[in-house]
């Protein structure tokens, strides 16, 4: 496997591949939540319930903590 850290300086990097972002791990040990590291991201498209279909967040939306938890 190969890791890369990426360091975005400007508020809007002008991607619009976006990220797919997931729990850090070292063996079954999580080093870093999913949650941590979606606080402070925007969403590249509206987030959907996988059940409801209900928008939880819109496109281009700043995630919250409270928004990270859901």
């Amino acid at each position: 496997d190969v890791a890369q850290d990426v360091i975005v300086r400007e508020e809007d990097c002008g991607t619009d591949r976006g990220l797919e972002i997931s729990a850090i791990r070292e063996g079954n040990e999580i080093i870093e939540s999913l949650e941590e590291r979606l606080v402070g991201r925007y969403t590249q498209k509206s987030v959907m319930h996988p059940e409801t279909g209900e928008v939880l967040l819109p496109a281009d939306a700043l995630i919250s903590e409270a928004d990270a938890k859901r």
